[in-house]
């Protein structure tokens, strides 16, 4: 009995620390496991499955709480894809592969040493499975895997990932992405059209994902001098994929892998532990530090509260509320650095910035003194080339804090930015304190 209660008011815990209501961003989990982790998949709010190295495949029923091992072995595995909650396929290195059959309790698995890889798995349509190769060769099967057949990319490439629409309507739209370059099928794979692309030619697409209302996302580094992230976007009405284009200062990251649970709200993770997030469709993005310094490999988001990221030596992050500390904005870090938007916004000359440097070089350690802190910050405005227009704030900053002046404790502090001899035109403002960066855009109109 007294074990039960132990375990109820861990469950208890747990899920409060990962509620809405926590203010914490990712929590980590413990694997059981120092093998890297490649791909995750979540099969509703409680249940999700993470493959990796090791052959490990873990899965759990209450959100992280505890991961269980279903399946390990010599085995590399790449990526998982789920036909329905029973039906699921893993992939991996030397063309191994397992199947699920009871939702990821117990797995099959056939492994035939050679030098082909499996490198990524995808469910399209409702049963249609397509699997890619080191190779360039892709097979696919229209009836759930009963049946298989195959073709050969024109250029013969690696296929580095496969994504495509879901559900029971036509025409179903599946794109290949290659180095750099996507094919894109709008009749489950019978031909194939290769899309225009604005990448170099050291770009590196990684994965890619479909949002429900058929945006398509492809991630990836581009390393000329690099490495600088990559995220492109092709909604239903492009013709062409868009990149979004970060300003500079950037972090030298890249962008591993893409979730979409819904039209607007879209995340990403990559490489140093950093998360990306878009909340209108893709069209800006924010970045944030994940707290930790692994590398991240794969994403999946249930819904826009509730996903997992898993990465190098095992790591596992869960969060409960959509991964940054609001919904509405991924500008705030757990030290209470923040960035708002200006007002007004639109503007004509000038504009107020407000923003909080909380903690910024010294610790607070809740004694109630007043007392001073420094660290260096950095405030600049960017126009959409990239170009720095304006710097507001450069230097050492001291922020005041005492339990008695909770004005002091917020550490806000605002700047003017007289745009008056800039044209009309979109231009982004950027608050970098150590590793916190927050980017954000405005409007000036004449």
């Amino acid at each position: 009995m007294r074990r039960v209660i132990i375990l109820m008011s861990s469950v208890f815990i747990h899920l409060l620390l990962n509620s809405g209501g926590s203010r914490a961003q990712w929590a980590p989990q413990t694997s059981g496991t120092l093998a890297h982790l490649k791909d995750v998949v979540m099969l509703d709010s409680l249940t999700a499955i993470c493959v990796g190295d090791s052959g490990k495949i873990l899965k759990t029923t209450n959100a992280g709480l505890l991961w269980q091992t279903k399946f390990s072995g010599h085995q590399r595995w790449n990526e998982i894809a789920l036909v329905n909650p029973n039906l699921g396929i893993v992939v991996g290195d030397s063309t191994a592969a397992a199947v699920t059959t009871d939702g990821g309790e117990t797995w099959a698995a056939w492994t035939q040493t050679g030098p082909i890889n499996f490198n990524t798995v995808a469910v399209v349509g409702m049963v249609s499975i397509f699997i890619g190769t080191s190779a360039g060769t892709v097979l696919y099967s229209h009836d759930g895997g009963s049946t298989w057949g195959q073709f050969v990319l024109p250029a013969q490439e690696a296929v580095h990932s496969i994504f495509g629409e879901r559900g029971d309507f036509t025409p179903v739209s599946v794109y290949i992405a290659t180095s750099w370059k996507i094919f894109k099928s709008s009749d489950l794979g019978a031909s194939w059209s290769q899309d225009s692309l604005q990448l170099t030619p050291w770009a590196n697409l990684i994965r890619g994902t479909m949002a429900p209302n058929g945006t398509a996302y492809a991630v990836g580094v581009e390393g000329n001098p690099g490495p600088l992230p990559v995220i492109l976007r092709k909604t239903r009405l492009d013709t062409v994929w868009r990149k979004f284009i970060f300003m500079p200062p950037m972090i030298p990251v890249g962008v591993a892998d893409v979730s979409a649970p819904s039209s607007t709200v879209a995340h990403a993770c990559g490489t140093g532990g950093y998360f990306f997030k878009t909340i209108d469709g893709g069209s800006f993005w924010t970045f944030y530090p994940s707290g930790i310094s692994n590398n991240l490999r794969a994403i999946h988001f249930f819904d826009e509260r509730r996903g997992f990221a898993v990465g190098d030596s095992g790591t596992i992050l869960f969060t409960g509320y959509g991964g940054t500390m609001s919904v509405q904005e991924a500008t705030t870090a757990p030290f209470g650095f923040a960035l708002e938007q200006n007002y007004p916004n639109p503007f004509n000359s000038s504009t107020r910035i407000r923003f909080s440097v909380r903690g910024a070089g010294f610790e607070d350690r809740g004694s109630g003194v007043r007392g001073q802190g420094s660290g260096r910050v950095a405030l600049k405005v960017y126009d959409v080339l990239g170009r720095e227009v304006a710097t507001l704030v450069d230097g050492i900053q001291d922020v005041a804090r005492s339990a008695m002046a909770p004005e002091a404790l917020t550490g806000y502090k605002s700047v003017e930015f007289d745009g008056s001899y800039l044209p009309s035109g979109v231009y982004f403002y950027q608050l970098k304190v150590g590793s916190f960066v927050a980017t954000k855009k405005m409007l000036l109109i004449r």
